[in-house]
């Protein structure tokens, strides 16, 4: 396997996973839940600066979470080339938060997933879906909607490599 340079969550940001050989996101053609049951989090809008993970790593991304509409969020992650542009929406799981990201420049616009949580100190925390337990697609976001929810104690959901830490920054 390849290490990859990815795009987190359909343009989200681009991260380095050298060294992780087994942290590929899941990536569908359905949502975990339709726009019409999401609501927005006020805590979620902001400009954001991600934190060195655990491992050292620098923290290089940068994400502002806008709201778009009175259920959907534009999320923009600047880039060496340009800016990555998604739309994005919350779907709660088991009373856990999950974002459902889009790409909006994407030939196949699929979704992929991340739940967030927000820690003590107050940073937000992203743990991208991996498709170590999805080996293969769902296609029915009511099928994806329980597999996510049977498995939200599965520490496979997410890899590791896969969880990141944002700060909040003020807006220049």
């Amino acid at each position: 396997m390849k290490h990859y340079l990815r795009s987190i969550a359909i343009g989200f940001l681009f991260i380095m996973l050298a060294g992780c050989l087994d942290c590929n996101i899941y990536e569908s053609t359905v949502p975990l839940g339709p726009v019409k049951k999401a609501l927005l989090d006020p805590a979620l809008p902001g400009h954001w600066q991600q934190l060195p993970n655990k491992d050292g790593g620098t923290g290089m991304g940068v994400l502002e979470i806008l709201p778009f509409n009175d259920r959907e969020y534009l999320v923009k992650s600047p880039q060496d080339k340009g800016c990555e542009v998604s739309r994005a929406y919350v779907t709660k799981v088991g009373g856990q938060g999950f974002i459902n990201l889009q790409g909006l420049e994407e030939e196949q616009k699929k979704f992929s997933f991340a739940r967030y949580t927000f820690n003590p100190e107050g940073y937000l925390v992203l743990e991208i879906v991996s498709d170590e337990l999805l080996k293969t697609p769902i296609g029915s976001s009511k099928k994806l909607y329980r597999f996510i929810k049977k498995n939200l104690d599965n520490p496979k959901l997410s890899h590791p490599e896969l969880t990141f830490r944002f700060t909040r920054q003020p807006v220049q």
